[in-house]
């Protein structure tokens, strides 16, 4: 998303922000958007950003936003069903999740891919980084676990959070199998954005 007043170039990746950052951009209520990846941007000279979030509670909240929520997309709504076939979403990770395979870096569309899910379980380094898996130089990287720094430093106000829910803390729902596998499958992000194990 293009920010033209603050010459801002977001990189909205799924399940980290993106609603409550456009809203903030745009300074609407009902923003409009797309993510898109780093490639669609690289042209640009505006200021490129991003949000990054913990893997393990980015995967859970997509599952949980995937299953509990009403969907609009017909491959989110065909996806849910087979997610909620599984009893919880260890289940769904140990059963259904670790046996996807990931798309190479840079891919940001699960239709032409392996990876039968939609793009909220897509790698956040597929959206940022280049074919080695290193994140672009000129893009500023944010946490989700810290949004006052992204406000003070673009000064913008984020709204509270839309897709807020009263989802279970992911702490308390990972099992030791389902921690391992995420771990496995999104390495890269742990180690790119510096989330511990």
């Amino acid at each position: 998303m293009l920010d033209h007043k603050r010459q801002l170039a977001f990189i909205a990746i799924p399940k980290n922000a993106s609603l409550s950052i456009a809203a903030a951009l745009q300074e609407t209520e009902r923003p409009v958007y797309h993510h898109k990846a780093y490639i669609d941007f690289s042209g640009s000279d505006y200021q490129k950003f991003c949000i990054c979030r913990n893997p393990y509670d980015r995967i859970f909240s997509a599952y949980w936003f995937i299953t509990n929520n009403n969907l609009h997309h017909s491959a989110d709504i065909e996806f849910s069903r087979q997610a909620k076939q599984f009893a919880d979403f260890n289940e769904f990770v140990i059963k259904y999740l670790s046996l996807q395979e990931l798309p190479p870096c840079q891919v940001v569309d699960t239709y032409n891919t392996n990876m039968k899910t939609t793009c909220h379980f897509l790698p956040q380094s597929n959206w940022v980084c280049d074919f080695c898996y290193e994140p672009f130089e000129d893009i500023k990287i944010y946490r989700y676990e810290n949004l006052e720094k992204l406000e003070k430093e673009l000064e913008i106000q984020v709204p509270i959070h839309y897709n807020k829910s009263n989802k279970p803390n992911y702490l308390d729902v990972y099992n030791e199998q389902s921690k391992d596998i995420i771990y496995s499958m999104y390495k890269y992000d742990f180690v790119n954005f510096g989330y511990e194990k």
